[in-house]
């Protein structure tokens, strides 16, 4: 096709304004995807799917480090570790992200959560989240009480509040 002149038409969008919707789309996505992720947190560990319960749980650590359900769960998701022996895994993402992140908000709590449970095993914190066994292996001390049922009530009360 060509114009009078001779020329081909171009189209002339406006980017600045495709731009903007796009941007907002992104967010209302990311927002969707937190809520998926933290819907299905919770009803991984209202069904004792524990390994499902603790890959959200660390996603969130990865996505979205400064969110209070990074503190909130982090008791849970220890104990929980124990349940499906991934009690090492958690255990170094909290630590990593408390030595490595300082700055993070949730770090102050999670620092206390770390201690509350290398307290359990009447260790020091640092001996408690990372030990080593005879064979040299890193390893992951729990607290002497697994049971999520404590946090189970703390997280429906915690739900229901939101809404």
């Amino acid at each position: 096709m060509t114009t009078d002149t001779g020329t081909t038409p171009t189209m002339h969008y406006d980017h600045r304004s495709i731009i903007k919707q796009l941007e907002e789309r992104h967010r209302e996505v990311a927002t969707l995807n937190a809520d998926l992720d933290r819907g299905l947190m919770i009803i991984y560990f209202d069904n004792h799917l524990w390994s499902e319960f603790l890959d959200r749980y660390l996603h969130l650590i990865h996505t979205d480090p400064q969110n209070p359900n990074v503190l909130m769960w982090a008791r849970p998701a220890l104990t929980c570790s124990k349940n499906c022996n991934r009690t090492e895994e958690v255990c170094g993402e909290l630590k990593n992200l408390t030595q490595f992140h300082p700055a993070l908000k949730t770090v102050p709590g999670l620092k206390t959560v770390l201690r509350e449970w290398a307290s359990a095993t009447n260790k020091t914190p640092e001996e408690a989240v990372v030990g080593r066994q005879s064979n040299g292996t890193r390893f992951c001390r729990p607290t002497a009480d697994a049971s999520p049922a404590p946090f189970a009530r703390t997280m429906q009360k915690a739900t229901t509040d939101e809404h």
